[in-house]
């Protein structure tokens, strides 16, 4: 990847991964991932905020993957405060783009496999996502690169048109923590989404996907 566009979507795509592969405590994967990562956080100079030698010290352990998962997630957190401190947030969105787009593409090729309930109802959820993510990269449309990418997410939010997410509004709980009591809502969501809408969905992520992953 050899300019800012594809660096910062492939970083947030590459960080997804290393999140996904730690959680399964493939070492020798997480490795490869994450030299990736180095790189391309090197490139787009905000590698100082990623603690690589740490990570790679916990991830020989798989008891560690709690601070891996922490450390990871500190990073990025860092990386997009300075970007938008130094006025690059094209960047920062760029980076929160391929992160979104690579956990969906996972849990869309997961769902195609095993087709659960709870795998279908968080791919539904993500169309009061995908409105926000919309909103942020319109302000960036005069760019010819997000504006593709914003053309292809409004492809994939007319998908997401058949998904209904009804709120139920649950009693109000009072419940003990850390000897403070706490309210506690009962709301839930109920989502509903058919076979074809979710193929559609799956369909267009893989699209979108590919579009940036590749080198060209």
């Amino acid at each position: 990847y050899n300019n800012k566009y594809t660096q910062a979507v492939n970083l947030g795509v590459y960080g997804t991964d290393l999140g996904y592969i730690n959680i399964y405590s493939k070492y020798a994967a997480s490795m490869l991932y994450m030299s990736s990562v180095q790189d391309l956080a090197s490139q787009l100079r905000i590698g100082q905020f990623f603690d690589f030698s740490t990570i790679s010290r916990l991830a020989a352990n798989s008891e560690n993957i709690d601070s891996i998962l922490y450390i990871s997630t500190a990073g990025f957190d860092n990386m997009s405060s300075y970007l938008r401190k130094q006025e690059r947030d094209d960047v920062s969105v760029l980076m929160i783009v391929g992160g979104w787009i690579e956990a969906i593409y996972i849990i869309t090729q997961v769902t195609r496999r095993y087709p659960t309930p709870k795998l279908i109802e968080r791919i539904g959820e993500q169309k009061i996502l995908l409105d926000d993510l919309l909103l942020i990269i319109s302000l960036y449309q005069h760019d010819n690169y997000f504006n593709r990418i914003f053309n292809d997410l409004n492809i994939l939010q007319s998908n997401f048109e058949n998904v209904e997410i009804e709120y139920v509004v649950g009693e109000r709980e009072m419940i003990e923590v850390d000897g403070m009591l706490v309210v506690q809502d009962k709301n839930e969501s109920i989502v509903r989404l058919d076979d074809k809408t979710l193929n559609n969905i799956t369909q267009t992520i893989q699209q979108i996907r590919t579009f940036l992953v590749e080198t060209d």
